[in-house]
């Protein structure tokens, strides 16, 4: 009963994922089912990695005005660039180290309160630019 009840959550999450990200390449199930692992697979690398500098990041906190975690953000774009040598190396634990070591230089205080509302860009003030012409189009 519980297998099929984290089936249907992980399909909730796949579909929520499609919906959000429509570069799902594949028609058939295989190919499905290899988008849906690979979208998985980096953030759950990502967290192992992060659950390991917990004590390094409880010793900085206790030294610190703020309550400090690590930049997920940047974290990940360290991350994603070394997943394959992870696997390709003869001694993977070395690289891992170096993404723990990444991702203590990299946090960010934890401010509680905050409560800034988000401002929107205009749809023009996002666009392209557009250079005017000296000219009139000929069509």
């Amino acid at each position: 009963m519980n297998a099929n009840l984290e089936i249907i959550s992980d399909l909730k999450t796949f579909i929520t994922l499609s919906a959000t990200q429509p570069d799902l390449k594949g028609q058939k199930v295989a190919t499905i089912m290899q988008d849906f692992y690979i979208t998985f697979f980096p953030s759950n690398l990502q967290e192992i990695i992060a659950k390991q500098c917990e004590n390094q990041l409880i010793s900085i906190n206790k030294n610190r005005k703020h309550n400090y975690k690590i930049n997920r953000n940047i974290a990940f774009g360290m991350m994603k660039n070394r997943i394959v040598e992870v696997f390709m190396v003869c001694n993977p634990e070395k690289i891992l180290q170096h993404l723990e070591d990444l991702f203590i230089q990299h946090i960010e205080p934890v401010r509680l309160g905050r409560k800034y509302a988000h401002q929107r860009v205009t749809v023009k003030a996002r666009s392209k630019y557009q250079a005017l012409t000296n000219y009139k189009r000929a069509l």
